[in-house]
């Protein structure tokens, strides 16, 4: 390598002469392609294909509010939470639209048998009907949440790089040797720099699980400590009934988003390896 010193044509820094530039690495020359490459004619065009969608990366959604669960999972942001238990508490839901749906249904078939308590099933009518609604609002909610878990959004960025370093290296001969190791630069650098977030995301993940097996624990102490005080009569039969399915449904939300994030996280290490 020469000790001359040259201007960088893209930083406009005065670099050591040679290939690429020490700062920023772009070339400091242009070269012609060596004579035994097949150079296409339109180089540019098949990079410019291949980065097509580089705006796309990091792209994260971002909602003004987030949904209530009624527990908290430590260290887990509320986007993060907003996103994995939204679509864990949407399965269960839809099962109690179904339910809902049905007793309904069968409620107006009892008001016009003959002998129908009339007030008695207008009552539990009204009753569903706002049960009815009140679910389906949530639910409308719940589908309003959009975006990916930082672990996800960190392995499709991974995959994404490792696909185009695949197919720049099925064009290498058709295009020109410098713009191939330009790119190749920039590619492996984006790879090394989603492995990076890979890494952090796939930490963060795991301490998120300890919080749900942490937070699931006291949830089921708390199922045992409402049925003591409900055997002691220390709470009524109705306020029982509503803790419980309070309880019972934060129960069934977090290992529902534990089994989502456990496929995500083996998913990850996979890839790690």
């Amino acid at each position: 390598m020469s000790d001359d010193l040259v201007v960088c044509p893209s930083c406009e820094q005065e670099v050591p002469d040679g290939k690429f530039c020490k700062l920023c690495g772009k070339l400091l020359h242009e070269s012609a392609p060596d004579s035994d490459r097949e150079v296409s004619p339109d180089s540019t065009s098949i990079v410019e294909d291949l980065f097509a969608d580089d705006d796309d990366l990091d792209e994260v959604s971002s909602s003004a509010s987030y949904p209530d669960f009624n527990f908290t999972i430590n260290g887990m942001d509320p986007e993060s939470m907003a996103i994995l238990f939204s679509e864990a508490e949407l399965v269960g839901l839809n099962k109690d639209l179904d339910v809902l749906i049905y007793e309904i249904s069968a409620t107006r078939q009892a008001l016009d048998l003959e002998h129908a308590d009339k007030d008695l099933l207008v009552a539990r009518a009204q009753s569903l009907r706002t049960a009815f609604d009140s679910t389906k609002a949530r639910r409308s909610e719940l589908r309003d949440i959009q975006g990916e878990l930082p672990l996800t959004r960190a392995l499709a960025n991974l995959e994404k790089q490792v696909a185009k370093m695949k197919k720049l290296k099925e064009v290498e001969k058709k295009i020109d040797e410098s713009v191939y190791e330009e790119e190749k630069t920039k590619l492996l650098l984006r790879i090394k720099s989603f492995r990076k977030d890979l890494k952090s995301s796939l930490k963060s993940s795991k301490q998120w699980l300890k919080g749900m097996k942490s937070e699931s624990k006291r949830l089921r102490r708390e199922k045992s400590r409402l049925e003591a005080k409900l055997k002691i009569g220390d709470i009524s039969q109705t306020a029982y009934d509503t803790k419980m399915k309070e309880t019972m449904k934060s129960l069934d939300i977090i290992e529902r988003g534990s089994e989502t994030l456990e496929k995500v996280v083996r998913l990850a290490e996979k890839t790690r390896n």
